[in-house]
């Protein structure tokens, strides 16, 4: 009987110990690598010029994220837009709907701001949702817009699907 105060070290602990540090060693850039990939590959497309944005909306269906870094009500949404894209990615009935986000962040001057804008106005929509910051939604069906809406985070993520499906019937 060891009466020293410390445990006698078995095989079994030195291996267990050594498996520790090199978790402890190699662990945290493992996971931040893939958690960088799952970030990666759950954040939408970003549409950064004319041609891009052009393509979008002549497509069959799509949603708009028109998203900002400078707001709060934004960044409050942005859980609210990520849950209601993972339905509808996930959504049969929704297969052929491209999800994209456009950063407003400073885009008043820009190319893709103008063609944003003037694309809203000959929609009959407010162009000032490029620049609210409520992180706005836009669903458009062959080059139209379908439906808007400028704060998402007043309306519930089941109400949101269901404006989804309204907006593109029969997919």
């Amino acid at each position: 009987m060891e009466l020293s105060g410390t445990p006698h070290k078995t095989p079994q602990m030195r291996y267990r110990l050594r498996t520790l540090m090199i978790v402890l060693a190699l662990g945290p850039p493992l996971v931040w690598t893939g958690y960088s990939a799952l970030v990666s590959a759950m954040s939408p497309e970003t549409i950064s010029s004319c041609s891009e944005f052009n393509s979008l909306i002549e497509s069959e269906g799509a949603i708009i994220h028109l998203d900002v870094d400078w707001s709060l009500s934004a960044i409050a949404n942005r859980p609210l837009v990520s849950r209601l894209r993972s339905k509808v990615l996930l959504d049969p009935r929704c297969r052929t709907i491209r999800w994209r986000r456009i950063d407003c962040t400073n885009q008043q001057d820009t190319a893709i701001g103008q063609v944003l804008t003037d694309w809203l106005r000959s929609q009959n929509a407010n162009p000032a949702l490029v620049q609210n910051g409520y992180g706005s939604l836009l669903w458009i069906k062959d080059g139209q817009l379908v439906d808007w809406l400028s704060d998402p985070i007043f309306v519930k993520e089941d109400k949101l699907f269901e404006r989804t499906l309204k907006a593109f019937p029969k997919r």
